[in-house]
C-alpha cells in the first residue's frame, strides 16, 4: 500500500526534487524470508523470523519517510505555484 501511495505521489508531483526507490522487491524478499523461517524446523528459526521482520519493519518506515517528504513537496510546490 505505501508503495503505490508513493508511487502516486510522484506521478502527480512530476519530477520531485529527492529520487524515490521503489522497494518493492525488497519488501516481497523479506516476506517471503519470514515464511521460510517460520517453517523450519531447525534451531534459532524464532531468531531468524524476528530478525527479517525487523528488516521489513525498517524498510516500512524508510518509505514512509520518504512519502512523507514528497507530499511535504507537493504542498510546497502547489503554494509556489498560486503565489
Amino acid at each position: 500500500m505505501l508503495t503505490r501511495t508513493m508511487k502516486k505521489i510522484e506521478k502527480q508531483a512530476g519530477k520531485l526534487k529527492r529520487k524515490v526507490r521503489d522497494r518493492t522487491r525488497s519488501v516481497n524478499k523479506r516476506v517471503r524470508a519470514i515464511a521460510m523461517a517460520s517453517q523450519q524446523k531447525a534451531a534459532g528459526r524464532e531468531e531468524r523470523r524476528q530478525k527479517q521482520y525487523c528488516d521489513l519493519l525498517c524498510y516500512s518506515r524508510q518509505i514512509w519517510f520518504v512519502i512523507s517528504l514528497a507530499e511535504l513537496d507537493q504542498k510546497l510546490l502547489a503554494q509556489a505555484q498560486q503565489s
